[in-house]
């Protein structure tokens, strides 16, 4: 009997949705950041995973992967014995995400997997990009066994990092940042909403350390690839839009995000 490993093989190619503007150039900063300091976003990445309650065996689908860093957390005993799908509608993103994690490129709102069929979903800061957010809830409540779970985190509206991302980010990068961020419990009705039970939200604050403020710069202008901006304006609009801090041989950004999880019922 072929397992949904298979079946996605077979039908990857007709859920394309091709996201031409995110080219290899592009992305491979976005990457290259994260591989260089994996400390930086481990705090954001372990609140998800942990809320995920993750099993060997396991089915887990990770929607907007992006380059797969989410999933590059995962213990490696998950990753060895169940099945891991990361999609994302930039197929040069997809691209890049190694094995034995199975690739698909598809969009949020239609995913090519059958009813009932994986253990969890998630979503790390993909939401935002997202303009009609029900559709994926409900989406993620259909291919989701019952009791299976769901976990999401995205930036929350008039916070500190939604001013940088549609602020410097916007006009930094070349192909802009209007992101579409969610309010307080905006989640939580959402997931209510198509079906899911037990839900819970919170919003966490924490710190993205670095080893120095140089270390800190670099990131951030490859990770959110600001191509358009010298380094003294980075370092302008970082010290404006986000809560720094600056010591000998220790700096930090901080970050914050709204993380919320569901029970398929």
């Amino acid at each position: 009997m072929p397992t949904l490993r298979d079946k996605m093989a077979e039908t990857t190619d007709s859920y394309y949705e091709r996201v031409t503007h995110y080219s290899p150039a592009r992305i491979a900063p976005f990457n290259a950041a994260n591989r260089r300091s994996p400390q930086a976003r481990e705090t954001e990445r372990r609140l998800l995973i942990d809320r995920l309650d993750l099993a060997p065996g396991m089915t887990v689908v990770d929607t907007g992967a992006g380059g797969g860093y989410l999933v590059d957390g995962f213990p490696d005993a998950i990753v060895e014995s169940g099945t891991v799908i990361c999609t994302d509608t930039a197929e040069h993103f997809i691209a890049t995400i190694p094995r034995p994690f199975v690739p698909v490129v598809c969009g949020m709102d239609a995913f090519p997997l059958p009813d009932a069929s994986v253990d969890r979903v998630c979503n790390l800061a993909g939401l935002h990009h997202v303009q009609h957010k029900a559709d994926f809830f409900r989406e993620a409540a259909r291919v989701l066994k019952p009791g299976g779970r769901l976990a999401v985190a995205d930036v929350r509206t008039g916070t500190k990092p939604a001013v940088w991302l549609n602020g410097p980010v916007d006009r930094f990068t070349d192909i802009g940042h209007d992101g579409m961020f969610v309010a307080a419990g905006e989640f939580s009705a959402m997931m209510a909403e198509a079906g899911f039970t037990g839900v819970e939200e919170r919003h966490e604050v924490f710190d993205w350390p670095f080893s120095s403020w140089d270390e800190l710069v670099d990131f951030a202008r490859d990770l959110f690839r600001l191509t358009r901006a010298s380094r003294a304006q980075i370092e302008e609009a970082l010290v404006e839009c986000l809560d720094l801090k600056r010591e000998d041989g220790f700096a930090a950004l901080g970050w914050e995000l709204t993380y919320a999880t569901g029970i398929r019922a």
